[in-house]
């Protein structure tokens, strides 16, 4: 455990610029969001919001989390435990400057991007694809229109 400062936190940066963590949470969202459940997409958000001071890192206690979005501490543990479990965050344990257990560290891993999963598929499909992300259609409508193009 290492005692919390401001240069401890900043080593475990792990994205350069907010946009490039926000395409590694989207890429995440994309591969993974239909097999969560609503609470850790609450916790995951909540995470992707707060760590934006050093871009990748969040220094929330469970308990601040939980409660900012009303869900119980317990859960927020769950959460944050599966996020480990998929490699989408990486946790570090902390002291205080007294040499008890201080806060958790919370980095989001980077992700592959969005467009490495365009070519796991049909280039007509990834053109499909790429403008259903774009227009944020609704899941339904994005698969009846992508059956549709494919039974033509």
């Amino acid at each position: 455990m290492e005692k919390l400062n401001y240069e401890i936190i900043k080593q475990y940066q792990s994205f350069t610029s907010i946009d490039e963590m926000d395409l590694a949470v989207r890429g995440f969202l994309y591969k993974f969001k239909s097999s969560l459940s609503e609470g850790v997409i609450k916790v995951l958000n909540f995470l992707w919001r707060y760590s934006v001071k050093v871009v990748g890192v969040s220094f929330a206690k469970y308990d601040t989390i939980a409660n900012e979005i009303s869900l119980s501490r317990r859960t927020v543990i769950r959460a944050v435990k599966l996020l480990e479990e998929l490699l989408f965050l990486k946790k570090i344990p902390t002291a205080r400057m007294n040499g008890k257990q201080g806060v958790n560290l919370l980095v989001i891993q980077p992700f592959e991007s969005i467009d490495s999963f365009y070519n796991l598929c049909h280039p007509r499909m990834s053109l499909y694809l790429s403008l259903l992300i774009k227009q944020r259609i609704s899941k339904a409508h994005s698969v009846r229109l992508i059956n549709k193009t494919v039974l033509t």
